[in-house]
């Protein structure tokens, strides 16, 4: 039986994954430190008494001797990250960075203060500047972890991809890359003494679940960018890369959304019909009374329609 192929169309809604369990400062992953910069509550292996203000595992950092002192935080320096980091409105937040970037150009909270940027940027969805962000973030500390999940989850979206196709599998490699590098240092953590193990173990699985959506999300995009000869299911190796990854996502103690809706996606491409109705059945159920809702229902009625016109061809040519 010749199945018929559906048609994949990203929408607008699905513009960013879900960042919240990263933009709460409340995550049992990152405390609050007493000069207001997020330091991680969980500290490497290797490196429990040498907890840095550049996140989590220094150790992946080349040792060159004693590092040298950290700028000294002025009360109004700390004052302002404060501001940025208590603020609710997006477009107040953005220019709070902005502003913060302007003024305290080599701060140490400057990373942590992109990061919160990232967000307000997310909010007003504007992509470029929210890669800006994090990509300032992370030149400014490699090892922030929050920054760098954001970074590898936000290059893969296709309205970040810009450029050629060369240029465009140079920025979902580097997401790659970040990903990868985000999931080695959160593995490297242990949870602070403080933080109750289940709490610790809650918190780490929904963020590997962030980490494992950017690299699913980047397979699909290779997926859809890579040649097929016609007729044929495009990149098929990278496709089943993504429902690997994407499955692995919805796995976690709080599934999202955007996942179950992109792994249906997935499904589609490959043709597994019942299997993308019932991923995107999961998304309808999760996005009750939202947008999600709407357009996981969309997509239900959609491959139940091809599905019942293919069952019936059959029959018409007997």
């Amino acid at each position: 039986m010749n199945k018929k192929k559906v048609k994949v169309r990203i929408p607008a809604a699905l513009v960013f994954g879900a960042t919240l369990v990263l933009a709460g400062s409340s995550s049992a992953l990152f405390a609050q430190s007493s000069n207001g910069s997020q330091q991680p509550a969980a500290q490497s292996n290797s490196q429990q008494s040498q907890s840095s203000p550049s996140g989590p595992a220094p150790s992946l950092q080349k040792s060159q001797g004693p590092p040298p002192a950290s700028p000294q935080i002025s009360p109004q320096e700390n004052q302002d990250f404060t501001a940025i980091e208590n603020e609710k409105d997006p477009n107040k937040q953005f220019q709070l960075v902005k502003d913060f970037q302007q003024k305290y150009p080599n701060s140490p909270l400057l990373s942590n203060a992109l990061f919160f940027g990232v967000g307000a940027a997310e909010q007003r969805n504007d992509v470029p500047d929210a890669v800006n962000f994090a990509e300032e973030s992370v030149k400014l500390q490699p090892n922030n972890l929050r920054s760098l999940i954001l970074l590898s989850g936000l290059l893969p979206l296709p309205q970040a991809l810009q450029g050629n196709a060369q240029q465009k599998a140079q920025q979902l490699n580097e997401s790659e890359s970040d990903a990868n590098r985000a999931l080695q240092l959160l593995n490297s953590l242990q949870a602070a003494p403080n933080v109750p193990p289940a709490e610790f173990g809650k918190e780490k699985s929904m963020i590997a679940g962030e980490i494992h959506a950017a690299l699913g999300m980047t397979h699909l995009e290779r997926a859809v960018l890579t040649p097929a000869p016609a007729g044929a299911p495009p990149a098929a190796s990278e496709l089943a890369a993504a429902e690997q990854e994407f499955k692995t996502a919805v796995a976690g103690p709080e599934p999202n959304v955007q996942d179950y809706y992109r792994l249906g996606e997935v499904y589609t491409r490959e043709n597994k019909i019942d299997e993308a109705i019932g991923a995107f059945s999961q998304a309808a159920q999760l996005g009750q009374g939202t947008l999600m809702q709407k357009l996981a229902g969309a997509r239900i009625a959609q491959l139940q329609a091809a599905k019942a016109k293919s069952a019936a061809a059959p029959s018409a040519k007997q």
